[in-house]
């Protein structure tokens, strides 16, 4: 609980030399994927379909997302019902054409084994889009896990968009 409260305070410091704007930004979403494995990393956790509900609100760069996996148990590694829930805090923030989003994720397990990571998105505003995410597990998992990316949207209506990337 100390660690969490750390990486609370540490995200509410680097936000606090940002200039507020008149108006801030506020947004709540709501979502559910269904999907045939659960796959998280490479690696396969589920040989039944899921259920990946999601619920987020935003506050300026400010975000909290409760994330649930819902597994069916069939042909499973684990048993039937939720066997994760993952609670996200997050801020986000541009300086000039870099993007910056830095969180901390709580990974709840039925059963124990619950685990911690705090994690750094950098982007950069250009053609492709580039972005690296380093993710630092410092509990349970005990370890660090990057993601480098690239991806471009092609709009093609007022509200769709083709994404692409790798």
């Amino acid at each position: 609980m100390k660690k969490f409260l750390l990486v609370l305070i540490l995200i509410g410091m680097a936000a606090a030399p940002l200039s507020a704007k008149a108006e801030v930004e506020k947004s709540a979403s709501a979502s559910a994927d269904f999907m045939s494995h659960y796959v998280w990393r490479g690696q396969r956790l589920s040989d039944g379909f899921v259920i990946q509900p999601s619920v987020g609100v935003t506050y300026g760069g400010f975000g909290a997302n409760l994330w649930v996996n819902w597994d069916d148990n069939t042909n499973s590694l684990t048993t039937a019902g939720v066997t994760e829930t993952d609670l996200t805090l997050n801020y986000t923030f541009a300086v000039e054409k870099f993007g910056f989003d830095a969180g901390y994720i709580y990974y709840a397990f039925p059963g124990g084994g619950d685990t911690q990571e705090i994690y750094l998105t950098v982007s950069y505003d250009t053609l492709l889009s580039p972005s690296a995410t380093l993710y630092v597990d410092f509990d349970q998992g005990d370890g660090a896990f990057l993601v480098a990316s690239i991806g471009h949207s092609f709009e093609f209506a007022e509200k769709y968009a083709l994404n692409l990337g790798a």
